[in-house]
């Protein structure tokens, strides 16, 4: 699903679950979408996105699993 459906889901939510503790008013579903939340990236993410599967041998490979297990780790 898109980030931004996503993200409008839980703004919605979020918003239903306070009305819902506070005042019975109805929440305008049609309303804008909240701007979207910056993303964290992860260093896991990072080193994936440098990699070209396709240049690499299967050794080269076989490290960059090892190398993104051991991110995986830290994170």
């Amino acid at each position: 699903m898109p980030a931004a459906v996503v993200n409008q889901a839980r703004q919605t939510l979020e918003a239903l679950e306070r009305q819902a503790t506070q005042s019975h008013t109805q929440v305008d579903l049609f309303a804008a979408a909240p701007p979207p939340q910056v993303a964290v990236i992860s260093p896991v993410e990072r080193a994936l996105e440098a990699l070209d599967p396709d240049t690499l041998s299967p050794r080269e490979a076989l490290e960059a699993l090892y190398q993104l297990k051991a991110l995986t780790s830290k994170w």
